[in-house]
């Protein structure tokens, strides 16, 4: 249905919640069925009550580590990020900086790699491109073990399940190529 702003303001609507379920064939063919049951336990809460849910579900992750520099006070917490990391870069000690680079390494986790979610990957959910860097896969050189370095330290083990099942799905593949194209075990 096309509906731009100017027809639903004709048709009185003041307010539009659009709730989008995405399922891919990655895991099963039946991603249709997937997507449509997660979209019917969805459609059961009301907008608040989703956040409400999703609050209280990041934070019980969230709040599991707190991160301190030799001072909770942070000084610089009022100046624009930019700025506090241009300072960083010609040297300037930014404690609290460091803090909020660790918290946000855990909330990136958090937010991209759940259980029945795939792994984080490069770019991970934020990415804006059509045709992302590195085409936003996985690198298993280094890249997405790092992804997953802080997860047992910071108390979040269940945001690697994702990636050990992800492996699994990839030896059980690799072991059918090796067996196509090379005639070996794998």
């Amino acid at each position: 249905i096309e509906a731009g702003p100017d027809y639903l303001q004709a048709k009185g609507v003041r307010k539009l919640v659009l709730l989008v379920t995405i399922q891919t064939s990655f895991y099963g063919e039946d991603y249709v069925e997937r997507s449509q049951s997660a979209q019917n336990k969805l459609i059961a809460w009301s907008v608040d009550q989703l956040h409400q849910r999703h609050v209280a579900d990041h934070q019980s992750l969230y709040k599991r580590v707190e991160l301190m520099l030799a001072s909770s006070r942070d000084e610089h917490s009022a100046m624009p990020t930019d700025l506090r990391l241009n300072r960083l870069r010609s040297g300037a000690k930014d404690l609290g900086m460091e803090v909020l680079l660790f918290h946000y390494g855990r909330y990136l986790l958090i937010a991209s790699s759940r259980p029945g979610t795939n792994p984080a990957n490069l770019q991970g959910l934020w990415n804006e491109h059509i045709n992302a860097p590195w085409n936003a896969d996985y690198h298993l050189n280094i890249n997405l073990q790092m992804n997953y370095w802080p997860a047992d330290i910071c108390n979040l083990s269940e945001t690697v399940e994702p990636l050990t099942d992800f492996m699994s799905l990839l030896s059980e593949r690799g072991k059918q190529s090796a067996r196509k194209l090379y005639n070996a075990r794998g």
